[in-house]
């Protein structure tokens, strides 16, 4: 099959020059038909009134200089590739060739039918590539600008149902509240005597309105969750404080839906350093979801057990349920993913509560852990750091390394310590000890090492901690303003130092039994949680006969 000829335009004005070359393109295998002129001026006329293929071109014109002829006609016709024929052959003058928009140079001492063939053929190529390439570049651009108007759009959309879902969600409460009190005023027969039959009945009323206010929750959570804002406030609390939360509302839960539960809670004076609210809605959403799959004449069993080489306690919720299969396990965390073992209507929901229950046992420096057997049941268990301010502040030095990594940020951790005079009265240091908590970011904690001396990490590096300071100062005049019994006492802050949560561990951790070395028994589990060897800051406060 002939190939098609290739239309070179040709401006020389030297005859022997113009004469080479078309003897070279007339030698070689490929077909050419060669239009020659003389003048800048007649080429650009030319190719802008027949068709060219590629122009070869000579640096110096009789009406263009050589730095002036690439870019004129580059200028006038930037699709066709262009080819220069020179004298000189240097590495400095190639890159100002190409620099032009020149896609080849030939040398005309060296210049060869195979060479010259070559040189065409290349930069035709070459320029139908960077045709190519500007056309992509041009559709990518159009469709980063789609791409882009859509993202803005879904983000208006995105925004608009997490608003709507806060608004009904709130909305929901009222009424939600309304229906229990009524349900639990006849259930308890105080506007009327009611049968034994018409009393179960109400039982199932009032516990669907639990449901509804569980759903509620964790829509709120949710919400929260997405936009970082859901805070916690963790302190110190005895493992019976976080059960007698949730006893009587899952015991009722287990009687309406005919369940045996069972509680098994060793050691409830346990301490341990939780936000406890969010602790019992974990127990909540899992032994609730343990309670509606098992179904009626099932068993539930909810068992906390103290692990002091850990220094955790770990709470698990027990089913005798149809358990879950290998596939749907390792999705079960997913949110909306709502994992399917039977039919019942009954089981069905939005799916939240594993994923929010995983998210929040993190903001209490815990672990979600799931076993389960089909046919058999299943487990969920959590845990919650004892309170041991060196093994917390370890726990929250592993998050905070966590989120910096991914989150690329500093990955610097401050210590500072707040007080306020020994002699304010227990009333005001707690309403301080309030102040300071509702002041937290999702990423900080408050440990109390004294009545009157409060420990906040935070991830801020030294350079912004005055601001930090003056913003809590500031916060602390505004809530004056608005307290019936007094202002808060004045706090103190002092920065214990600023450190690299990964280079500098050992530091931070050694300031936290600085701080908390007044007591024996901190002193003991923070040898116990470094192995048996004590800290260096450690052994010296305990040498001193603490």
């Amino acid at each position: 099959m002939k190939r098609q000829a290739i239309d070179v335009l040709l401006i020389e004005d030297d005859d022997v020059d113009a004469e080479i070359v078309k003897r070279a393109l007339g030698k070689s295998q490929s077909s050419f038909r060669v239009c020659r002129v003389t003048t800048l001026a007649q080429a650009l006329a030319t190719a802008e009134s027949q068709h060219v293929d590629v122009i070869l071109t000579d640096l110096t014109l009789p009406d263009s200089g050589c730095s002036e002829t690439p870019a004129k006609i580059r200028q006038s016709q930037p699709l066709v590739p262009l080819i220069i024929l020179t004298g000189l052959a240097s590495r400095e003058l190639a890159e100002e060739l190409l620099e032009a928009g020149a896609q080849d140079y030939v040398v005309k001492d060296a210049l060869s039918s195979d060479c010259l063939e070559r040189s065409i053929r290349h930069a035709i190529q070459r320029q139908h590539n960077c045709i190519r390439i500007r056309e992509l570049l041009d559709e990518l651009e159009v469709k980063q600008e789609l791409l882009e108007t859509n993202n803005r759009k879904l983000t208006r959309l995105y925004s608009q149902a997490h608003e709507f879902v806060d608004n009904v969600s709130h909305e929901f409460r009222t009424p939600l509240t309304v229906i229990k009190e009524y349900t639990s005023l006849m259930r308890e027969g105080l506007v009327g005597s009611v049968s034994d039959e018409q009393s179960r009945l109400l039982s199932v009323v009032e516990d669907r309105a639990d449901d509804l206010n569980i759903m509620v929750d964790d829509m709120l959570d949710n919400s929260k969750l997405e936009a970082g804002m859901l805070c916690a406030w963790r302190k110190e609390c005895s493992v019976a404080e976080i059960i007698d939360r949730v006893r009587n509302v899952l015991q009722r839960k287990a009687d309406v839906r005919q369940v045996s539960l069972q509680w098994d809670v060793s050691e409830p004076t346990t301490r341990v350093y939780c936000d406890a609210e969010k602790a019992g809605r974990v127990i909540t959403n899992l032994a609730i979801n343990a309670i509606k799959f098992c179904g009626s004449n099932g068993a539930v069993q909810i068992a906390v057990n103290a692990e002091a080489t850990e220094q955790e306690v770990w709470i698990r919720i027990s089913d005798n349920g149809p358990g879950i299969d290998e596939t749907a396990l390792a999705e079960i965390c997913q949110r909306f993913t709502q994992v399917s073992t039977h039919d019942s209507e009954e089981t069905k929901g939005f799916g939240l509560g594993l994923n929010i229950a995983q998210q929040l046992v993190q903001l209490n420096f815990g672990e979600l852990s799931i076993q389960s057997q089909p046919t058999v049941g299943s487990t969920f268990s959590f845990s919650i750091p004892m309170s041991n301010p060196f093994e917390i502040v370890k726990r929250y030095l592993n998050q905070i390394d966590l989120l910096q990594r991914a989150d690329t940020d500093s990955d610097v951790v401050s210590m500072i310590a707040c007080s306020v005079d020994e002699a304010a009265d227990p009333a005001s240091m707690s309403d301080v000890d309030r102040f300071l908590n509702c002041r937290l970011r999702r990423n900080d904690i408050l440990l109390r090492s004294q009545s009157n001396r409060w420990v906040l990490a935070l991830p801020l590096a030294e350079d912004q901690l005055e601001d930090y300071f003056s913003r809590l100062q500031s916060e602390r005049l505004t809530a004056n303003r608005n307290r019936p019994h007094g202002p808060l006492p004045n706090v103190n802050f002092e920065s214990l130092g600023s450190w690299r949560v990964v280079a500098q561990r050992s530091q931070i951790l050694d300031c936290v039994v600085t701080e908390f070395s007044s007591d024996r028994a901190v002193a003991i589990m923070a040898s116990e949680s470094v192995g048996g060897a004590f800290p260096a800051a450690l052994q010296t406060s305990m040498a001193e006969g603490i």
